[in-house]
């Protein structure tokens, strides 16, 4: 009986350490299993997002006969017969060239509006993080961080809404 006994306890031995090798095989794939689908759920995640703000980016005017531009009519008063007495309008303006603008007059728009104008692209990404950390920090808008080039996107082709959408919209005419 103990040689019988013996025999035993090795072949559960044995059985025990073929199921520990399988168990560490299946520990393995499951590691891999799951970093296979982490990878296929985060790459399509990231490719319908980058679709989806395509697709919301393409809605934006076209920023085309810039030379045509023509302000935004606020309001008009009609008379009764249907003729305009009065037009308010958001912009008054002549046209001039720019190397008729007076250089300290540059300057003085630049560095109270943009002081890092000609060092970014339309768009300063520091103003904007540090714009929104100290928002963040008051729990309300309390800084902005428009270019002047942003500026002008939103003044031609955006409206003054306070939104986040209007804000990428705008970043993306600035660009």
């Amino acid at each position: 009986m103990s040689r019988s006994y013996e025999s035993y306890k090795k072949q559960r031995a044995e059985h025990g350490s073929a199921k520990e090798k399988r168990n560490e095989k299946t520990s393995s794939n499951k590691f891999f299993t799951f970093l296979k689908m982490f990878i296929i759920v985060f790459s399509a995640l990231f490719i319908a997002g980058f679709v989806a703000l395509n697709l919301y980016l393409s809605s934006l005017p076209p920023i085309e006969n810039l030379n045509d531009f023509r302000p935004n009519i606020v309001t008009k008063f009609y008379s009764s017969d249907g003729e305009i007495i009065k037009t308010f309008t958001a912009y008054t303006y002549d046209k001039i060239e720019l190397k008729d603008v007076p250089d300290n007059l540059k300057k003085a728009i630049i560095a109270t509006e943009d002081k890092n104008f000609y060092h970014h692209k339309g768009y300063d990404l520091l103003g904007i993080i540090r714009s929104s950390i100290q928002n963040v920090i008051a729990m309300q808008a309390v800084q902005g961080a428009s270019t002047i080039t942003q500026q002008l996107a939103r003044i031609l082709f955006l409206s003054n809404e306070r939104t986040i959408t209007r804000k990428v919209k705008e970043l993306e005419v600035a660009t």
